[in-house]
C-alpha cells in the first residue's frame, strides 16, 4: 500500500478516536451540569414554572423552568366539540412540509417550467455539519 494511503488512514483513525473521546467527555459534562443546575435551583428555591434572576456575590444566576405540553390528537378529535370556541386550549394550525423525494423527482424528470417554479418557491442552504463517531468494537 502507498504510504500516503496509510498515513491518511492513520490520520482518519486518530481524528475519529479524538472526536469519540470528546463526545464522551461532553456527554459526561452535560450530565454533571444538569445535576449541578438542579441542585442550584433547589438551593435557590426556584419555582417549577417561571424565570428569575438571583444575585449571589459576583454571580447573576438566571433560572428558567417550565412545562412541556403534548396533545393526544385522537382523543382531542373525539372531545373537541365539548370546548366552547373562546375557551379551547388547542389551536390548530396548518403546516407545510417539503417532500424531498418529490423534489428529487422534479430535478430529474420535471420540465424546465417545473424546475423554475420549484426554484422560485424553495430556497436551499447547507445544513450544519454533524459528525458522530461510534466505536466499532
Amino acid at each position: 500500500m502507498d504510504n500516503t494511503v496509510v498515513d491518511k488512514e492513520m490520520v482518519i483513525l486518530d481524528l475519529a478516536k479524538t472526536v469519540s473521546t470528546i463526545d464522551y467527555q461532553i456527554a459526561e459534562l452535560q450530565n454533571m451540569r444538569e445535576e449541578l443546575s438542579k441542585r442550584l435551583a433547589a438551593l435557590l428555591e426556584h419555582s417549577d414554572n417561571g424565570q428569575c434572576t438571583y444575585k449571589h456575590g459576583r454571580y447573576s444566576i438566571v433560572c428558567k423552568s417550565g412545562y412541556l405540553y403534548s396533545l393526544d390528537k385522537e382523543e382531542y378529535e373525539i372531545v373537541k366539540s365539548k370546548f366552547t370556541p373562546d375557551l379551547n386550549p388547542v389551536k390548530i394550525r396548518q403546516t407545510y412540509e417539503i417532500n424531498r423525494d418529490m423534489l428529487r423527482k422534479i430535478e430529474v424528470y420535471g420540465s424546465d417550467d417545473d424546475k423554475l417554479l420549484v426554484e422560485s418557491l424553495i430556497s436551499v442552504k447547507p445544513s450544519k455539519l454533524s459528525v458522530k463517531v461510534n466505536s466499532a468494537a
